[in-house]
């Protein structure tokens, strides 16, 4: 039955049964490798007709006396595994291949790779295709090096291959060698090295979605002879797929199969296709892919899956500037999105019902699960060893030293703490890859996408949690976390990093990740930061410094917990576990807010056009301010003479509706703040004290409570006048032991 159909209902090659809709640029493409030497890179989306169209090219120019050899990366090396992962074997497979494909033995290959082993990688490389394979071959060759997009999650000694294509790329005609990369993204966004610059070589080729027009609606409507309206049938496909080739066959298969006869009927067979789809009953590797795809690259996968819940909630492109590299690589990879010069958008609007909240979600919990990341295998597990999860977040301490001297994430996480064998002493441990970002560039959705990650594996069996975070905004994301898990955690969740990376022998980094395992373990429900040998709690810590081993400190008189030859747990002021309470969680934070240094000569009129724009309804709602915090260099007090006084600016803000809290750089006790009039002036005029917090908690605890107070209003549980004292009234509650209650001597009731 399936033969009969007039369209190519799987992925890979269409069949000759099958009806192939060419694109303008296969016949010039053909053209051109018929009548000069060149390098092509060919991109776009997954099943959109790549390797359909190399094995056509290379039909054409096998009858033009040509040999050819298509190597498919995906099959021939893979994924990372013993046979793959160094760069000589990886190499070694790759000349095998093309080898045997031109009838060289291996070998013959193997003592060539020997004798070349003094070479660097790029040379040898380059050798090959200039000299090795000449030995055998007399004639022109067209080497296809489809599924390119698999060197992503191999090490940069997949760079060596880019680097010799860029070393020979001038004399191809000389060496009459066709050369030509079949992926999703372009060269340029797998190139790993920073640094290395732009892969700027070759002929660009973009097979594009098919048009709506009325030359594409012709050739995919001659498959339907017997519907009579058979031109509107496909152009409402076509609109339906966005020109997606493969959904665009599959729906026109559709449209034969049902006899349709007229284009609003089309809405009907999108709702079939993908209630069959949601259901497992066709096209289920079609629609398993993306996933599969992000799920292979856990590093980057989070981002990537909440930059695509911001697309599809939206509606709106976003600039593929803005996005990290690695993210906007791999959402073109698993054929989520379109990229139409530098703008980014959902692929189709099929993608976008099939890939609903509900599937991020779900894929966002799974992330990482049922994958055997132990960090070392010597022992075997017993029902006495206690399980760490290990997340890396990135910063200096989660980041590997790379042959240019730069640090990035870590290629094989597994290896990368497998340097660190004490920590199998420790615990067993489980490695994920969670983000690797440079601590400065952390944002509150981060911080949601950490909290999530621990939440969705609290019930896993882990003693407690290890995060290896960049230092210069560790103390936000951890305080973060605390108010996100709130007060009912009953496990260690312990931040860490270093001022020096993994490889100098005489830094901080292994001894402060061993002692943070070590933390995890005991019996300190918590989240803490673990540094040199104190453990402190996250919502009393702050950064003092930057180079020296002992980077934090904490406005408690004592640690939570001292790391000596044993662990020194102060158990009398570990925060008391609320009783008979789950684990909640409320990760949303408020992140449109101002916050201001107070400083002598600081104008309060500069800042007063901001609050206009929250009155003004016809301003974007991305840009409206929702809080304001006032940092002071002393107890809590503000200037409030003459024109310099920030009175006005609080008061108009607290009239507007928006919160104003004030912070200090050193902790402030209620009875030195009640001494000082300018320090209880901005109380009187409505701003909201931050007592005895840290800079760090205070802002995020801000964050945390206009985004909870938001939430009970859009609840109905508070009134919208109610907005402003709930606020206030989660500052003044102690959450999670980040009140100084040494000051005041009381505790207020924990929530």
């Amino acid at each position: 039955m399936k033969d009969t159909l007039p369209y190519a209902y799987a992925g890979g090659a269409v069949g000759l049964h099958h009806l192939y809709v060419p694109r303008p640029v296969d016949e010039e493409l053909a053209a051109l490798l018929k009548t000069r030497r060149m390098l092509v890179n060919l991109r776009a989306p997954r099943q959109y007709g790549k390797t359909s169209l190399s094995i056509r090219l290379c039909e054409i120019l096998e009858e033009a006396g040509h040999v050819t050899v298509l190597l498919d990366l995906r099959s021939v090396i893979g994924t990372v595994d013993e046979h793959s992962n160094t760069g000589e074997k990886w190499y070694g497979l790759f000349f095998r291949y093309i080898a045997r494909k031109i009838g060289v033995l291996a070998a013959d290959v193997n003592e060539w790779m020997r004798k070349e082993s003094s070479e660097s990688p790029i040379v040898r490389i380059s050798n090959f295709l200039k000299h090795f394979i000449r030995r055998y071959v007399n004639k022109p060759i067209f080497l296809v090096i489809d599924e390119i997009d698999y060197v992503m999650p191999h090490g940069h000694y997949t760079d060596y291959l880019f680097e010799a294509l860029r070393l020979i790329h001038a004399d191809l005609d000389g060496l009459d060698l066709s050369v030509m990369l079949c992926g999703i993204t372009h060269p340029s966004h797998l190139i790993k090295a920073s640094g290395a610059g732009a892969f700027n070589v070759g002929h660009d080729v973009v097979l594009p979605d098919f048009p709506d027009d009325d030359g594409a609606v012709e050739l995919w409507a001659s498959g339907l002879p017997n519907i009579e309206r058979r031109r509107e049938v496909s152009r409402a496909i076509l609109k339906a797929t966005g020109g997606h080739p493969f959904l665009t066959s599959v729906l026109h298969n559709d449209a034969a199969c049902a006899g349709i006869t007229a284009p609003d009927e089309v809405a009907g067979l999108v709702e079939v296709l993908l209630a069959d789809a949601r259901n497992d009953m066709r096209l289920t590797p079609h629609f398993e892919t993306p996933a599969a795809i992000i799920a292979a690259h856990v590093s980057r996968g989070y981002m990537a899956l909440e930059v695509f819940r911001k697309l599809r909630a939206s509606g709106d492109p976003i600039d593929l500037r803005e996005l990290d590299k690695g993210v906007g690589t791999l959402l073109q990879t698993a054929g989520l999105v379109r990229v139409e010069g530098r703008s980014v958008s959902v692929r189709n609007p099929i993608y976008r019902s099939f890939f609903d909240d509900d599937w991020v979600s779900q894929e966002l919990r799974s992330m990482g699960r049922g994958r055997s990341d132990r960090v070392n295998q010597r022992r075997v597990t017993r029902g006495d060893r206690k399980k760490v999860c290990l997340i890396n977040c990135g910063g200096t301490l989660g980041m590997e030293r790379q042959p240019d001297g730069t640090l990035a994430q870590p290629t094989d996480l597994r290896q990368f703490y497998g340097a660190v064998p004490e920590l199998d002493d420790v615990a067993d441990i489980d490695p994920l890859p969670l983000m690797c970002k440079d601590g400065i560039h952390m944002h509150p959705e981060d911080w949601g996408t950490i909290a999530e990650a621990i939440y969705a594996r609290r019930n896993d069996g882990y003693s407690g949690f290890v995060l290896s975070h960049g230092t210069d905004s560790l103390a936000f994301t951890a305080s973060a976390v605390a108010f996100a898990l709130g007060s009912s955690l009953s496990f260690p969740v312990v931040f860490t990093g270093s001022q020096a990376p993994m490889d100098v022998p005489h830094g901080d980094a292994r001894p402060n990740l061993i002692r943070a395992t070590h933390l995890a373990t005991q019996p300190i429900p918590e989240v803490c930061i673990a540094f040199s040998d104190k453990c402190f709690r996250a919502v009393r810590t702050f950064k003092v410094d930057d180079f020296k081993f002992e980077g934090f400190a904490t406005t408690m008189n004592t640690p939570l917990a001292l790391v000596t030859e044993t662990v020194d747990i102060n158990k009398g002021i570990l925060r008391p576990v609320t009783q008979n309470e789950r684990l909640k969680l409320r990760a949303a934070f408020e992140h449109r807010l101002i916050k201001l240094h107070v400083h002598p000569g600081l104008d309060p009129h500069l800042f007063l056009p901001l609050l206009d724009i929250a009155e003004d309804e016809k301003a974007d709602n991305k840009y409206r301010t929702r809080g304001i915090v006032l940092e002071t260099p002393g107890v809590g007090n503000i200037p409030t003479e003459f024109r310099w006084s920030l009175l006005p600016l609080i008061r108009s803000a607290v009239k507007r509706d928006i919160p104003v809290l004030i912070t200090s750089q050193f902790p402030v006790k209620s009875e030195t703040r009640a001494q000082y009039r300018p320090a209880t002036a901005p109380l009187e005029a409505g701003a909201i004290s931050a007592g005895g917090m840290t800079a760090p908690a205070a802002l995020v605890k801000f964050m945390w409570a206009i985004a909870d107070a938001d939430r009970l209003v859009a609840a109905n549980d508070i009134a919208p006048d109610e907005r402003l004292s709930e606020i206030r009234a989660i500052m003044g509650r102690d959450i999670v032991g980040e009140v100084d209650v040494e000051t005041t001597g009381q505790r207020p009731p924990n929530v």
